[in-house]
């Protein structure tokens, strides 16, 4: 049996190599958020889910935090937390009109999937919302830690919030 190599893809040559690399790397950045997200979303070994009260979301939490059935837990530290179901209307990144009335310190994402950010500090505790639209559902939670509280952690929270079906 005669086996010749497949023939490769055309370079482009009527593209510039520049702009052949800048589309390589756009494509695999827009397949980024999709593995991301998956990586993210599994809950940590020995971390405690909650649901909120209508069963529709949950979160999970560190084994530091001590949760209760009703969607809310709380730290030794003094950090507390809740998740609820969110608004029927689909969500929207915020706009700066949005992020002025809600008092927004820092956005870390802002996109039609999820909107999270640290609202501006009040004494010493960090206030952090993360709205997520899911198939057929929102989840919000808020997350009230002390200034010395990881956002790393924090972080690590709202990747485990998800729809509860």
């Amino acid at each position: 049996m005669d086996t010749k190599p497949l023939p490769s893809m055309p370079k482009a040559p009527h593209l510039p190599a520049r702009l052949r690399n800048l589309i390589g790397c756009a494509g695999a950045i827009a397949l980024l958020p999709n593995l991301c997200s998956n990586a993210f979303a599994q809950t940590p070994a020995n971390w405690t889910s909650t649901q909120d009260m209508s069963r529709a979301c949950q979160i999970s939490f560190p084994p530091s935090w001590r949760v209760t059935p009703d969607g809310q837990a709380t730290a030794a530290d003094g950090g507390r937390a809740l998740v609820t179901i969110g608004s029927q209307k689909a969500l929207e990144p915020l706009s700066k009109g949005d992020q002025k009335l809600l008092q927004v310190d820092r956005l870390i994402e802002n996109t039609a999937s999820r909107v999270f950010y640290l609202s501006k500090p009040q004494g010493d505790t960090r206030q952090y919302i993360a709205d997520q639209q899911f198939k057929g559902v929102r989840c919000v939670a808020q997350i009230f830690v002390s200034k010395a509280y990881a956002e790393d952690e924090v972080v690590k929270i709202v990747a485990t919030m998800r729809p509860k079906n």
